[in-house]
């Protein structure tokens, strides 16, 4: 597993609520899960600062330049992903797992400018074992960020 340099998830406030964490055994397993999603989450499957991009449908974070993981410190169930220029964070909390998806808090922000985006989302992994977006949920306590 890669690492970044520095704690990337300073730059960060992420605020949770105490919302249950159905289906999990424990924090190892969630941070596995978070991990996953975050790797192979498609990243047209959703609206996100990426999008411009124009990358090819099927495209996952793990095939962009945002490939330094780390695990989101305080939080279980959460990973960040940053590219080695440090201009962008990418992070996937997990918030509920059920049998036939996963509701996760995306967030999007510029560590260089200002945008910072968090997405309540319900995903579900697909025939090619990359996890796409099945519906954007509505605006939740449980996915809220600021900058800290």
């Amino acid at each position: 597993m890669k690492r970044g340099a520095g704690a990337i998830s300073a730059s960060v406030l992420w605020i949770f609520s105490s919302m249950a964490l159905a289906g999990s055994s424990s924090a190892e397993a969630l941070d596995k899960l978070a991990l996953s999603i975050l790797q192979n989450l498609e990243v047209n499957s959703f609206d996100n600062s990426l999008r411009p991009a124009h990358y090819p449908k099927g495209t996952t974070l793990d095939q962009t330049p945002y490939r330094i993981y780390e695990r989101a410190s305080g939080s279980p169930g959460a990973y960040l992903a940053r590219d080695t220029e440090g201009s962008w964070l990418y992070g996937v909390t997990v918030l509920v797992v059920s049998d036939d998806s996963t509701t996760v808090c995306f967030v999007d922000q510029n560590l260089q400018g200002s945008y910072l985006a968090a997405s309540h989302l319900q995903v579900r992994r697909n025939q090619s074992g990359h996890y796409v977006v099945i519906n954007t949920l509505p605006a939740s306590p449980a996915c809220t960020v600021s900058k800290g």
